[in-house]
């Protein structure tokens, strides 16, 4: 497993309050964040030679799913999820309370962990939520 903070990008399909199986948020990383997108596919690379050394036989996959995709307006874009809730912190690092606080447009910052996978058939990178840093709304 590979741990990455981000840059600040902005939050979108925000599911992290309340109690739910499973918690997720959708990061938008501007395609001009030259920061963030190095340390996600640095991230990404370290999973991946993981992958290759524990989870898939030696070998790298032909079709290999990684979880940044390229989105709409000049953005690029991550799934990322958990079975427990992240903690939410402020631009201060204070933690909220309310993690409902955290809505869809605001901006902020994301502890992701990338990790390789094989299910039935399929193998990939995934990327887990770690925490969230609530930077401007």
């Amino acid at each position: 497993m590979s741990k990455c903070v981000t840059e600040k990008v902005k939050f979108s399909c925000v599911n992290v309050a309340g109690e739910r199986e499973a918690y997720s948020i959708c990061l938008q990383i501007p395609k001009e964040d030259a920061a963030s997108l190095a340390k996600i596919q640095q991230a990404i690379d370290e999973a991946t030679q993981e992958g290759i050394a524990d989870t898939w036989n030696g070998r790298r996959p032909e079709k290999l799913r990684t979880p940044l995709r390229s989105g709409e307006n000049d953005l690029f874009f991550i799934n990322a999820t958990s079975w427990q809730r992240p903690e939410v912190v402020d631009k201060d690092l204070h933690i909220l309370r309310d993690p409902g606080a955290v809505k869809s447009g605001d901006w902020g910052k994301a502890s992701i962990t990338f990790f390789p996978y094989r299910i039935k058939g399929s193998c990939g990178i995934g990327a887990g939520l770690n925490n969230i840093q609530l930077l401007s709304f």
